[in-house]
């Protein structure tokens, strides 16, 4: 059942879609501005089932920033922007602390965030993130995606679905099409815009401890990009198994099939591997 969509106002005047579901301790999530819907992520074959293994024990916060999605398609000119959107969310629904988690470029304002609100922000865990957005962006597989967005929307966004499910696999045309309704080309032509946004120096402001997961599959993020969010909290990132930053964590392959982060007590909590790198 999809949950209902609200909508908010940030403080510089940009509406921004978010929904509510679940019940238990507080986990906003930021998700990748291209896969990025509040709607029609309860449908997508991936989404529903993290967002429901997510929600089970967990009230889930989930919004669409600015750009894309049901949120106002008014792209960024600055990464301080889209922190405006988690703190008009976090406003709204009235949690004064809460685990916060990102993905890839949902990852940079989720660290801003994280430094100037340290008193609310009681984890930090990325999944495929880093610091700076440029570090992704310059890497071939992304510039490549980029020059294929610029000559064929379509057949870039298909491609990306293939990319992350596989070719042979039947979720990957449906992907395409579900990048297309969170995002417009104008997104990826927005790219010199977005490139710049680095959160390195505020990520070593970051005191909630915090979870830095890479998984695998994804060659565009490297223990390179990570290297700018390790800074984090160096106290918090912790490898091997074990409890790691009061979460419960479930990642394997193929394709993300299977991954849920359940906010816990870290006394009661088992964390267990599989095809996950964890760097420090």
């Amino acid at each position: 059942m999809e949950p209902e969509v609200r909508y908010c106002m940030t403080s510089d005047g940009v509406r921004i879609a978010y929904t509510v579901t679940g019940d238990g301790l507080p986990v906003v999530v930021c998700g990748d501005p291209i896969a990025s819907h509040v709607q029609l992520e309860w449908s997508h074959p991936l989404f529903k089932v993290l967002l429901g293994e997510l929600a089970r024990s967990n009230t889930v916060i989930r919004f669409d920033p600015r750009g894309c999605g049901l949120s106002d398609r008014v792209l960024p000119q600055t990464l301080d922007e889209w922190v405006l959107d988690i703190e008009a969310v976090v406003k709204r629904t009235g949690f004064r602390e809460f685990a916060l988690t990102a993905a890839q470029v949902g990852s940079p304002p989720a660290i801003a965030f994280a430094a100037r609100h340290a008193d609310q922000v009681s984890r930090l865990v990325l999944l495929d993130g880093y610091a700076r957005v440029g570090d992704m962006f310059n890497t071939p597989q992304v510039q490549a995606m980029f020059a294929a967005a610029k000559a064929d929307w379509m057949m870039a966004t298909e491609s990306i679905g293939f990319a992350v499910f596989g070719t042979a696999r039947e979720e990957s045309l449906p992907h395409g099409a579900y990048i297309r309704s969170c995002v417009g080309p104008e997104f990826f032509e927005h790219q010199e815009v977005l490139a710049p946004f680095d959160a390195s120096e505020l990520a070593r402001s970051v005191t909630a401890p915090t979870l830095v997961l890479k998984h695998s599959g994804v060659q565009y993020v490297t223990t390179g990009t990570l290297s700018s969010s390790i800074s984090i909290s160096p106290e918090g990132v912790q490898s091997g198994s074990g409890t790691i930053a009061g979460f419960t964590t479930v990642y394997d392959e193929p394709g993300y099939k299977k991954v849920w982060l359940t906010a816990c007590d870290s006394s009661n909590c088992e964390t267990r591997f599989a095809s996950v790198e964890i760097h420090r």
